[in-house]
């Protein structure tokens, strides 16, 4: 199982959905220790991650670094998928972008 990506509102009802079966969204996650990365470094693979809209652009650019480091065709479209996420929760107050751990 992977790291699954919802958009959930402040109640934490689930507004998107973002499956991960294929475990692809850990090939986007650069190591913990990468202080280059300001947030994704934290994604927590076991547990829950929740990133408000002030961290959102950090987290769509972070992604976008990784993105170019891939060849793999589809970590490619599942990481421009979890980016069309964070866009879209960045839309409104209250909506929170959440990578939910195996």
């Amino acid at each position: 199982m992977g790291i699954d990506v919802r958009i959930v509102d402040e109640s934490g009802r689930e507004l998107s959905c973002l499956l991960d079966p294929q475990n692809l969204t850990k090939k986007l996650l650069p190591d913990v220790s990468d202080g280059r990365f300001h947030c994704l470094r934290f994604i927590d693979l076991y547990g829950d991650t929740v990133f408000n809209r002030y961290q959102l652009p950090v987290v769509i650019a972070e992604i976008e670094i990784m993105l170019k480091g891939t060849k793999d065709e589809k970590v490619r479209v599942h990481g421009t998928a979890i980016i069309e996420l964070a866009r879209r929760a960045l839309n409104d107050v209250h909506q929170y972008l959440k990578f939910y751990g195996d």
